[in-house]
């Protein structure tokens, strides 16, 4: 009776992970259809600054392929210089704040560098993603 009752308690967990698994699939797929239909551009970085997705029209709008913009550092690959011509440093730069600081930034001036060097002035709003402890 007890084996009975292990190996049904065994059974419903495992049914319950692949459950779970498969809801996981089916979310992931459709914020992946959500993003990638959107009108505007959207970025996504680590904490580190580096680009990690970008959908279909910010590839557009920038012209580069989602590979060529995985992976590079969104401040010195593609923010563009601010007044007088000079790139902000790092430490100053207000989208990369916003994982310091946890508070929105939104902006109708900022400027991005397209792959053909053309400065691109875009608005941004940038939110930082806190997903779980740590």
């Amino acid at each position: 009776m007890l084996l009975a009752l292990a190996a049904a308690a065994i059974a419903y967990i495992s049914l319950s992970r692949k459950q779970a698994r498969t809801e996981l699939r089916e979310n992931e797929a459709r914020l992946r259809e959500i993003t990638s239909t959107l009108s505007e551009g959207l970025l996504v970085m680590d904490k580190y600054g580096r680009i990690t997705y970008a959908n279909p029209a910010a590839c557009t709008t920038l012209g580069y392929t989602e590979q060529e913009l995985l992976g590079q550092d969104m401040h010195d690959y593609l923010h563009a210089p601010g007044a007088g011509d000079t790139q902000l440093p790092r430490s100053e730069c207000p989208i990369l704040q916003v994982m310091q600081s946890g508070a929105c930034y939104r902006a109708h001036e900022e400027a991005f560098r397209r792959k053909d060097g053309v400065l691109l002035p875009v608005a941004v709003s940038a939110a930082p993603i806190i997903s779980g402890p740590g």
